[in-house]
């Protein structure tokens, strides 16, 4: 189901396609196989060389519909009350900490405050969510992880097309506000958040009946289109520091094409340019090397925005949209 209670869809190779009928796992046999698949993807990843690995328990995937009960109608040791409906993602990471050390591993949750109108993931609805989400994250505090990052419920997919006027970029830190105090290490904020926000969040001391704010943010939309978006913020962050008056230039943003985001050519993939390829460009000279570095990035095919202006509300205009690359 989708997040209106109806059958919901989904993307694939072949378009898009209904969901597949779920049924639930059994616990005898299902859940102990399913731990294991887990186990083998987290030394698999090892095996390719990563640092550690993250669980996504988030966003209306597996571990989120056992959390919620608008989901979990289970009757057995994985329904019913908070600490049964938090069973599996304690039982997976268990499983992954035969491979990864604690301090290895990250953990993704997404908490809402549905039914009282906030975002929610493919139907994952609860009755009282605060507490479900609270018991976890309360229960992930005593495990010394490498970080636990949670997704802000402010994603608003009917505006995600318009990064100019998305009013997700706009709603506040809810998150933040709620759990702060019921994690004592590395937190991680994704959702919605702006270049302006993204400063805000990060030089703020927090709510202030919390410890503080965000450790670190996540970007999804703007890091697809912004392969140097560390660096695009990083000026942007430095102009914000010296009250705007700092006289260094700010790169813009190259907008993001929503259309493109699950699709499977280069398009909206590796096209979107690097400052240093538009430098790359300007000097007209090149390596092999360079040319490898830069493949398939195409100069001038984005429109830019500046970065004051992302989530302020302001109507696309047509000078917004010819704000090009010169070169």
């Amino acid at each position: 189901a989708n997040r209106h209670g109806k059958p919901g869809k989904t993307v694939t190779y072949q378009g898009v396609k209904p969901h597949a009928v779920p049924r639930p796992l059994d616990s005898k046999d299902d859940i102990p196989r399913l731990c294991q698949d887990y186990k083998l993807a987290a030394q698999m990843a090892k095996n390719a060389g990563f640092d550690g690995v993250e669980l996504h328990a988030a966003h209306g995937y597996l571990i989120d519909q056992f959390l919620n009960n608008g989901t979990n109608q289970r009757t057995d040791e994985y329904g019913g009350s908070v600490e049964n409906r938090c069973r599996l993602l304690t039982e997976v990471l268990d499983a992954i900490f035969e491979v990864w050390p604690k301090e290895k591993v990250g953990v993704r949750l997404s908490p809402h405050d549905a039914p009282n109108g906030g975002n929610t993931y493919y139907g994952c609805k609860d009755t009282n969510p605060d507490l479900v989400y609270r018991h976890a994250i309360q229960t992930l505090d005593q495990l010394n992880l490498a970080y636990l990052l949670l997704t802000e419920p402010r994603w608003v997919g009917k505006y995600d097309d318009s990064p100019e006027s998305d009013p997700g970029f706009q709603m506040p830190l809810r998150n933040l506000e709620t759990f702060r105090r019921d994690y004592r290490g590395v937190m991680i904020g994704a959702g919605g958040f702006t270049p302006s926000s993204s400063y805000t969040a990060m030089n703020d001391d927090g709510p202030s009946n919390n410890r503080n704010g965000y450790d670190a943010l996540a970007f999804g939309r703007w890091f697809l289109s912004n392969p140097d978006l560390p660096v695009r913020l990083e000026s942007f962050h430095e102009h914000k520091a010296k009250g705007g008056g700092s006289g260094l230039a700010v790169p813009p943003l190259n907008r993001y094409e929503r259309d493109t985001f699950y699709t499977q050519d280069a398009d909206g993939y590796i096209d979107y340019p690097s400052l240093e390829f538009e430098k790359f460009c300007q000097m007209g000279s090149s390596t092999d090397n360079d040319k490898l570095e830069y493949q398939g990035m195409v100069l001038s095919k984005y429109p830019l925005l500046e970065q004051e202006i992302v989530g302020t509300s302001l109507k696309t205009t047509e000078t917004q949209h010819e704000t090009r690359s010169k070169l």
